[in-house]
């Protein structure tokens, strides 16, 4: 092989035929095309949905299921989005608030009291949708504000803008460095190991079908690369030995990690562990043989 690795052309229970490494074989890193990192959902229940059967997987072995709603209706929904909730219906829900706000928009609201706000009366002023009355609201600090009925009813509003005003004020003096609550040691001022470099995460993004590992949108579908999100928080584990998890991330989920960490880090290591066998990237053998497939 003049020095070469060795590599197998193999069927996979599914019936794919995949060129694999022969080091891959040996070690137990490739087990499957594919396919086995997806997790069988037929039977189970999210929101309104029952997952039927399999539908298909996309190019790079994401998974869809065919669902039937509580409703009647079937609709085709992505399985990571049906593990973390993002998809309980077949639209149907979302009808059904609309229609509930449509009827609570025709609701008299003269003295409620929604937050701060205390409605006074309606006003004759037009909102951008024809069917949201428009009311005239006085806030506990004195000012008035004329809001409509879907931002009073859905909590969107609840303040002249006082209360977000207060909240910012607080949160600048929020004491920070090693007295704030959030203090993590300083992990957030460090630099990124070496190892954590644009070919990982390459392999990263590849591993997770360039998807977002939380909602599901595809890399396609963005203007920027997705984020490789350190699941652990800790910038130098590839460095200094310690386990290290990544999850690939549109910057909208991304953000959202920043908060309650331990929440998202548990979140994490539950989709990774139920849905991608516990590993979060592809290592570089893999990643050779997966592009030179391509």
């Amino acid at each position: 092989m003049h020095n070469e690795e060795s590599k197998w052309l193999c069927q996979c229970d599914c019936g794919k035929v995949k060129v694999i490494y022969g080091s891959s074989l040996v070690k137990g890193t490739s087990t499957n095309c594919g396919c086995g990192r997806r997790l069988d959902l037929t039977g189970k229940i999210f929101g309104k949905l029952r997952v039927i059967n399999f539908h298909s997987m996309d190019e790079r072995g994401g998974s869809n299921w065919n669902c039937e709603c509580s409703c009647g209706n079937s609709t085709v929904a992505y399985g990571p989005q049906l593990n973390f909730g993002l998809i309980n219906s077949c639209g149907c829900l979302s009808k059904e608030h609309a229609k509930k706000i449509g009827h609570a928009n025709k609701k008299d609201l003269t003295n409620k009291r929604f937050g701060r706000l205390l409605v006074l009366e309606a006003t004759a002023e037009k909102g951008k949708n024809s069917r949201n009355i428009m009311w005239k609201c006085i806030c506990d600090c004195g000012n008035i504000r004329v809001v409509n009925s879907t931002s009073l009813l859905t909590g969107k509003t609840h303040s002249c803008g006082c209360l977000a005003r207060e909240i910012q004020r607080a949160r600048a003096l929020t004491l920070v460095g090693e007295k704030s609550l959030g203090w993590k040691g300083g992990i957030s001022f460090e630099p990124y190991c070496p190892k954590f470099n644009d070919d990982l995460k390459k392999r990263v993004r590849s591993y997770f079908e360039n998807r977002c590992t939380l909602c599901g949108i595809h890399e396609h579908n963005l203007k920027t690369k997705l984020c490789v999100h350190h699941v652990e928080y800790n910038k130098q584990a590839c460095c200094d030995g310690l386990p290290v998890h990544f999850a690939a991330l549109c910057r909208s989920c991304h953000a959202k990690t920043n908060k309650d960490r331990r929440r998202w880090e548990a979140m994490l290591h539950r989709v990774i562990d139920e849905i991608y066998n516990g590993r979060s990237y592809y290592t570089k053998e893999e990643y050779t043989e997966l592009i030179t497939c391509d």
